[in-house]
């Protein structure tokens, strides 16, 4: 077929039970002129019979079987560079779309010239151990407001982030191919979990609309993933989008007032990676997925879980350590014992002093806390331990001083 109007992309794995559906409700729609590239992405069961099946019947259907997991992204990234359609469609083989779903989204998109349309869907499970959630989900995928205008991409993201409206997902999404193409708007390769981010589309789309048509039946099922294995590599996955998505908003012209809307994402999306890290923070599991991402990795060591870049000596036999003394003495008020106390808190002790060698009226406070002059909790001497958190090259003079005053349980962070 010469004239493909629709490219629809389909991931498998492991869905022998749902793809059948979902490709039924691909070719019963009432447009004809498609291809459906079915990509398995090394599936365990007979998902593979099943589209070898589909494939005899319609050649429509075209399979790409990937010899080994790749996950997502990169299953998607193959489906669509071998796309020819004017348009490209992206869904989830455990889906399946409403009738009349295609034809819909192709007249508006070619009516109106548009470079990406998106739309509303409605949640859905078959599994009886499920429909609590399933009721409470259902609506999570419809629109809230009404959007009649055709507007840039940045400002209909925009518009549906002030109205709390953003959802997250490609399959809601009718992409032209040649916009797609040329602004190199392919998946993050690797990523397993929040790879269905659109937003670099929206930055990117000179012509957008939102229609509140609900055209998509999303499933809601139990995966087979280990809740550890499957939350590191979400938070790893988050973390890389994050770090994508604040790449394509700098090279991005906005409005001052697009930009100040923007930013209230990015800062949702920090809180939810920051409270997805202190979830995670005790799984003990090795992130290999950031070693691929220098940037991200940076971000998250250093601006995320916060791994020391000073105090090095904190080390967890240290901090274990301090946990037998009656009191906990820092001692500085600067750089240093700003990182010292971030890594105490981390770890759950929160009762300690600040103590400095002399105080000023600059410095009565620190963190919240009172800050000492040392002199006043010497009688502390024998049951405290004194974590030293300033330049090493103050270490001698207060060594003495703590020396002098009777301490003898000391720590130097440095």
């Amino acid at each position: 077929m010469d004239d493909i109007k629709i490219s629809i992309i389909v991931t498998v794995y492991n869905i022998e039970e749902y793809i059948g559906e979902c490709l039924e409700s691909i070719l019963n729609q009432d447009i004809a002129e498609i291809e459906v590239i079915c990509i398995d992405d090394a599936s365990e069961d007979d998902s593979h019979k099943v589209l070898k099946e589909y494939n005899r019947k319609d050649d429509r259907i075209k399979i790409i079987h990937n010899e080994k997991n790749q996950g997502q992204a990169s299953s998607r990234n193959k489906g669509c560079r071998q796309a020819k359609g004017e348009y490209l469609y992206i869904m989830d083989g455990d889906d399946y779309l409403i009738h009349g779903a295609l034809k819909r989204l192709y007249d508006c998109a070619k009516t109106n010239h548009l470079d990406i349309l998106t739309f509303s869907a409605e949640s859905f499970t078959d599994d009886s151990d499920m429909i609590l959630i399933s009721k409470q989900a259902k609506d999570i995928y419809k629109r809230n407001s009404k959007y009649d205008k055709i507007l840039e991409g940045a400002e209909l993201l925009y518009e549906l982030l002030d109205r709390d409206d953003i959802y997250g997902n490609l399959c809601l999404m009718f992409i032209n191919r040649i916009f797609f193409e040329e602004n190199q708007l392919y998946g993050v390769e690797g990523l397993r979990y929040n790879e269905d981010d659109p937003f670099a589309m929206y930055l990117k789309a000179k012509r957008a609309k939102c229609i509140p048509d609900i055209l998509y039946m999303r499933r809601i099922r139990k995966g087979s993933v280990t809740m550890k294995q499957q939350e590191m590599c979400h938070l790893e996955s988050a973390i890389i989008q994050y770090v994508h998505n604040l790449q394509m908003w700098q090279s991005c012209s906005l409005t001052k007032e697009q930009n100040r809307q923007i930013e209230k994402y990015f800062l949702y999306r920090h809180q939810y990676i920051k409270a997805f890290e202190k979830r995670v923070s005790n799984f003990n599991e090795e992130m290999t997925l950031l070693e691929k991402y220098p940037m991200a990795k940076y971000i998250y060591d250093y601006y995320i879980s916060k791994k020391p870049i000073i105090c090095k000596n904190l080390t967890q036999i240290i901090l274990k350590n301090l946990l037998y003394y009656r009191n906990v003495i820092v001692y500085g008020a600067g750089t240093v014992a700003q990182e010292t106390v971030n890594i105490l808190e981390k770890h759950n002790i929160l009762d300690y002093y600040i103590a400095v060698s002399e105080r000023s009226e600059n410095n009565i406070q620190f963190e919240n806390k009172k800050v000492y002059k040392i002199d006043e909790l010497k009688n502390m001497n024998c049951d405290a331990i004194v974590v030293v958190a300033t330049m090493a090259k103050h270490y001698k003079a207060i060594g003495k001083k703590l020396q002098d005053l009777g301490f003898k349980n000391v720590v130097y962070v440095d």
